[in-house]
């Protein structure tokens, strides 16, 4: 039901397209640099902070006989909203191709640039090509920035590229280098496997680096030395955020980003994060982080905010990360453009503030109206954060659009202010003065009114293909976002969002495993024998679709067991598809433990879940680190032969031994860990009967003086 709205006036947009809300960003301006020149692609990188931005130009040269030099321009806004060009600030030590100004960032008083180019250390001597820097500048009073440091590596070596991304917080910096190939302690070889560097700021005044950070399995990575092709290995540091005492750092060909959080003095690797279903072809490039939020581009990913659902080639996705209660980072959203199409890029560039994320896709075709087609001009995208969705709030795309200017290259959001750069844009702010591949960046600003602030009604409904529902009369039946436009009597808006979604009835094929007997259940139907089988699912709206299935005969992996070398856990298993890692007690899924190893496992009791190529599962027998017993990889209490049968059941079942010796305390648990059953089993033949249980897998757990082992039993 669409709920009742008492207004002066009413209107309905429908859009199939993409979604345009009442309020949202207007470019307010278009920033160049003074002196801008050929290829000098302004705006490669753009920071905001509070009321400075800082604009990296990394080909500006200084004369036609010193090239690609890079600096970098600060703007300051003024009480009028207007930014006005405030300086240009360069390397002191500046030479020919150090790319200064390929990254940027901002904090309060403190700019970073990243040159990562530049050959020296930090005394302008003993040259290594491309070893890569970055430079400090502070405020001063007279509002001057002048340049306080310049940080290396400690380990620096040439091609390093050290200051491809920067990010600063709190006077805390890091820097990536993301052909860096060795660990922290400068060992362990592997080609561009990559690096980032932690800068903390001494009570003198400069900053030192107090720690290097790498990927925790950057052993894993291909470590191949490619010629004459892309560089496909880790590439860890090739972006970089930070915000408070967190930093986030991507690694492209990892598929991945990975968290450190400090703790005392030391930084560590807490959480490994991706999206559902994100593919080994996905790059994960540019990321960010504020408050709760971490927001990580995905832009070759090829489908939508659904798995699956519509292909489109490199259409690009952001994945939407929210920090739990217990300090984990959990994804809770993806979010794609609603005008998707093939080679957009969206999430080439990324940032958040609050509950915004912009988002840029730099090869994006089409205007925010989607009438106008020009190859590459780009555009931002803007979400908003209603309740637990997040809506797309606006489009926006360069009053002056040309092919090629590659808006969205990079992106940055403040408060109420969004940067967005084009590197390839040709024409001065009068459209007058051409100058190719300049460069510029356009200023975008909410004019959302504060005193009457738009108000959001969310709403999801769902029909049968030939179905339909109807909206202030008019009749919809193709899937899309709907927006009802409302104006009150004050003139403040409010807007009620419909997600409609068509389910269709074409033929659906799938296939699945049947593992050690065990039925192949999805849905309501359940398959018991290997074969080919053609049956109807109806979904929750009661849609019908016909499922071509195949059944196959699965096969575990022969070897389930877990070795230990003292710090870290290892599946020994060399057939396996993909693993899971579990705590045994209390039971606990360890989220994001995917890997075959457990690296430094804290004290306690460890199994993992080995999956075949046929998809079937098969647990290990848990393994205890700590002080009582780290050492053995039988079971920790000795029964014989202990046999659950039947198995699958219907709830009740038998649990026999061959030696029996005192009693033992049952426990069966539900997937989440939960404690669903408790007997006390006294002789050598149980019988055990569960009422009112829902079909699945259930781990059977028996104990007896703080020692345990583990069983599994499907209820079907």
């Amino acid at each position: 039901m669409i709920p009742k709205l008492t207004f002066c006036l009413s209107l309905l947009f429908i859009l199939n397209s993409r979604s345009i809300v009442a309020q949202g960003f207007d470019e307010v301006q278009k920033i160049v640099a003074f002196d801008r020149g050929i290829d000098d692609y302004c705006g490669k990188d753009v920071a905001i902070s509070g009321d400075y931005a800082v604009v990296g130009s990394f080909s500006d040269d200084f004369g036609g006989s010193n090239p690609n030099m890079g600096s970098a321009y600060i703007y300051h806004r003024e009480i009028d909203g207007n930014w006005t060009f405030v300086q240009k600030i360069y390397n002191s030590d500046q030479d020919d191709y150090d790319r200064f100004g390929w990254s940027v960032a901002i904090d309060g008083d403190l700019i970073v640039v990243g040159a990562y180019r530049e050959d020296h250390n930090v005394m302008d001597g003993e040259l290594l090509s491309n070893a890569g820097s970055a430079y400090i500048f502070e405020r001063n009073d007279a509002g001057v920035w002048t340049q306080l440091q310049k940080i290396v590596a400690s380990d620096r070596t040439e091609e390093n590229e050290f200051g491809v991304s920067v990010a600063i917080h709190n006077e805390v910096i890091v820097v990536g280098a993301r052909h860096n190939s060795t660990d922290v302690f400068g060992a362990n070889y592997s080609y561009h496997a990559g690096a980032a560097y932690i800068f903390e700021r001494e009570l003198g005044g400069a900053w030192t680096e107090s720690t290097k950070i790498v990927a925790s399995d950057r052993i894993g990575n291909p470590g191949i030395e490619w010629v004459d092709h892309e560089d496909w290995n880790w590439l860890f540091g090739s972006g970089v955020d930070i915000f408070e005492e967190t930093v986030v750092v991507s690694a492209p060909f990892g598929v991945k980003a990975y968290v450190f959080e400090k703790e005392g003095d030391e930084w560590s690797e807490v959480q490994t994060i991706s999206y559902p279903y994100q593919g080994g072809l996905d790059r994960t490039v540019e990321l960010a982080i504020h408050g709760n939020l971490i927001v990580v581009g995905g832009q070759t990913h090829d489908y939508g905010e659904y798995f699956p659902g519509e292909y489109i080639m490199n259409a690009g996705v952001v994945a939407i990360f929210e920090k739990h209660e217990d300090g984990t980072w959990l994804f809770t959203n993806k979010i794609a453009a609603s005008d998707r199409s093939a080679g957009d890029h969206f999430g080439y560039s990324v940032d958040v503030h609050g509950d915004y994320v912009v988002v840029g896709t730099h090869s994006e075709n089409e205007d925010e109206f989607s009438d106008d087609t020009l190859e590459n001009t780009g555009a931002i995208y803007v979400y908003r954060k209603i309740g637990d969705f997040w809506i797309e709030y606006d489009k926006s795309d360069a009053s002056d659009r040309t092919a090629e200017d590659e808006l969205g290259t990079s992106v940055a959001i403040s408060e109420n202010a969004i940067f967005a750069g084009a590197i390839n844009q040709d024409f001065g702010i009068d459209a007058l003065e051409y100058i190719e591949n300049g460069g510029a960046v356009y200023v975008y600003t909410n004019n959302e009114d504060v005193d009457c602030p738009t108000i959001y009604n969310i709403q999801h409904e769902a029909v049968c293909e030939g179905g339909f529902i109807e909206i202030e009369g008019e009749i919809i039946d193709e899937p899309g976002t709907y927006y009802n436009y409302y104006t009150s009597v004050e003139g403040c808006d409010s807007v009620l969002i419909t997600f409609f979604g068509v389910e269709s009835s074409f033929p659906v094929f799938l296939s699945g495993s049947i593992c050690d007997g065990i039925p192949y259940v999805i849905g309501e139907l359940t398959y018991t024998e290997p074969g080919e089988y053609m049956d109807t699912l109806t979904s929750v709206h009661g849609c019908d679709s016909v499922v071509y299935m195949t059944i196959f005969e699965g096969y575990p992996v022969t070897d389930n067991t877990i070795g230990y070398d003292g710090v870290d856990l290892t599946a020994l298993s060399v057939e396996a598809a993909y693993y899971q890692w579990i705590k045994c007690e209390p039971f606990e899924i360890l989220e994001g433990e995917v890997n075959g190893f457990l690296l430094d496992p804290a004290d306690g009791k460890y199994a993992v879940i080995v999956y075949s190529w046929d998809g079937c599962p098969d647990t290990s027998d848990c393994f205890e680190i700590g002080d009582i017993d780290d050492t053995g990889f039988e079971d920790l209490i000795s029964f014989g032969e202990i046999t659950i049968f039947p198995n699958p059941s219907s709830g009740s079942f038998n649990i026999n031994f061959e030696e029996f010796t005192s009693p033992l305390k049952l426990e069966i648990m539900n997937e989440l860990g939960q404690v669903i059953f408790t007997q006390n089993l006294t002789q050598n033949e149980n019988f055990v009967q569960l009422k009112n249980v829902a079909t699945g897998l259930y781990m059977v757990r028996l104990s007896r003086d703080e020692k345990a082992i583990y069983r599994k039993i499907l209820i079907e």
